[in-house]
């Protein structure tokens, strides 16, 4: 009994160990994202836009990537302009951004002084934790923005800040 025991930890083990070599890691900061400027994305809390094939939801949000949401007029569904969809291309998972980029920076630096440089708005301050939070002013610069980053030795990583869909009652 103690030998098949050993056996089978022993098997699960080189499993374990083969498996986690085949996966690649991710560089820290770098996040591969496809924001899809052309979204249109609206708060629709009661639930008053139904579905179609070109109308999805995520939590209280209702988005379309082919403007089927601008035929669309109802009372309660509030536009969010600032809101885009984003799209994780190894994933598929799909989430919502409004381009704020969270940046750890090293030791010794000012996060507003390194958000200037990028002329960048910083929206909130985290010095305890090496921290700031920016906002994008074009979407679109997201990727040229992520990239300086990843190369500039004062930054430690990036983070795009998205929204993946809360738990919603159904």
């Amino acid at each position: 009994m103690r030998t098949v025991l050993v056996a089978k930890f022993t098997f699960m083990a080189v499993l374990l160990t083969s498996w986690a070599s085949g996966q690649q890691a991710v560089p820290i900061g770098h996040q591969e994202l496809n924001i899809i400027e052309s979204s249109v994305v609206v708060s629709d809390q009661d639930n008053n836009i139904g579905l179609t094939s070109g109308i999805k939801a995520l939590g209280d949000y209702k988005y379309s990537l082919d403007n089927s949401l601008g035929t669309v007029q109802t009372q309660s569904a509030q536009p969010v302009s600032l809101l885009k969809v984003v799209v994780n291309p190894s994933t598929g998972r799909i989430g919502l951004t409004s381009g704020h980029l969270i940046i750890e920076y090293v030791e010794g630096e000012t996060g507003p002084d390194l958000a200037l440089g990028y002329g960048l708005a910083v929206i909130s301050q985290l010095p305890s934790l090496n921290r700031i939070v920016v906002q994008l002013g074009n979407l679109g610069q997201f990727e040229q923005v992520n990239e300086s980053m990843r190369l500039d030795d004062r930054v430690v990583s990036t983070e795009l800040e998205i929204y993946y869909g809360g738990y919603k009652a159904q």
